[in-house]
């Protein structure tokens, strides 16, 4: 028992600073050192802190062999989240030779212990292998224990099928988890439906966590509101998203909304096609052919 609770405070210091918690600096190779000795104690969580950083080479030269050391013997206490990170190993070939087998065996045992993101990883193996019916089946399995991704994912699914109840459901489940995609989803159906004001609310929910689409989306709602417009389309570009690269574009060529510049007009076309944007590729042919590069119109 004293053991144990050696084991545990010094698992607890590692905590503090692997997260810089409790007054402690953030300082890695000082987490590594106490977890290591929590874990050559036997404790498991300390085994898999150990690994993850080797695995991810946090404070310390990235080493899958020496993760994988660790990961095993906390698997081999029934650690959930060790046989995870083990069949990830397996499935990625880090440390291990790539075997999928394997990487399922591990999964499946951590997905016995109600492991969302085993199931998670199961799903995809299965989807990847053909066995949809079995994918469908690790999905809703993660789906009810709250896995955002996999209600969206599963939403997805029905909506495929034409079963718009169960797939709404869903997406509302995720957007409690203020899961992106979800709120896109769902402010792009009361958009459909012409409830614009709470499109807008959904839309900028997912526009402050970065979804770009809905960032285009929000823009395009709220096009009377220029300034705003402009905000969320640059937000939307920023991260190449190639309608709002063309609208941009579109709005220096125009001069609509901003004086025109067509240096800029051609920057935000040029980014657009790169893009496969067709309109934008046409765009760039209308351009003036002897366009000064340092030309601006007011």
């Amino acid at each position: 028992a004293a053991r144990r609770g050696h084991a545990e405070a010094r698992y607890n210091l590692g905590v503090n600073y692997r997260d810089g918690r409790n007054g402690m600096d953030q300082d890695y190779d000082q987490a590594r050192q106490y977890f290591e000795i929590a874990a050559n104690q036997g404790h498991a969580a300390a085994q898999v802190a150990v690994g993850s950083l080797y695995r991810n080479g946090i404070g310390v030269g990235q080493d899958y062999e020496q993760s994988r050391r660790y990961f095993e013997m906390a698997a081999n206490q029934g650690n959930a989240e060790a046989q995870y990170n083990l069949g990830i190993l397996f499935r990625d070939g880090n440390g291990v030779e790539q075997d999928d087998e394997q990487a399922r065996r591990f999964f499946e045992m951590s997905a016995n212990q109600n492991n969302s993101d085993a199931r998670v990883a199961l799903a995809r193996l299965n989807l990847e292998g053909g066995d949809y019916e079995r994918a469908i089946q690790y999905v809703e399995v993660a789906a009810n224990q709250g896995n955002a991704d996999e209600q969206v994912a599963l939403g997805l699914y029905h909506l495929g099928r034409e079963e718009y109840n169960t797939a709404r459901n869903l997406f509302d489940l995720a957007t409690q988890q203020d899961h992106p995609e979800a709120l896109f989803i769902v402010g792009l159906s009361y958009e459909d439906d012409d409830q614009f004001d709470i499109a807008e609310r959904y839309y900028e929910r997912a526009a402050t966590l970065g979804h770009a689409d809905a960032q285009y989306h929000l823009a395009l709602l709220i096009e009377d509101d220029h300034e705003r417009m402009l905000g969320y389309l640059e937000q939307a570009a920023a991260q190449d998203h190639p309608d709002a690269l063309f609208y941009l574009g579109t709005l220096y060529f125009d001069s609509y909304v901003v004086p025109q510049d067509l240096n800029r007009a051609q920057e935000y076309f040029q980014r657009a096609a790169a893009q496969g944007h067709s309109e934008a590729r046409e765009a760039l042919e209308n351009l003036p052919e002897d366009m000064d590069i340092d030309q601006v119109h007011e």
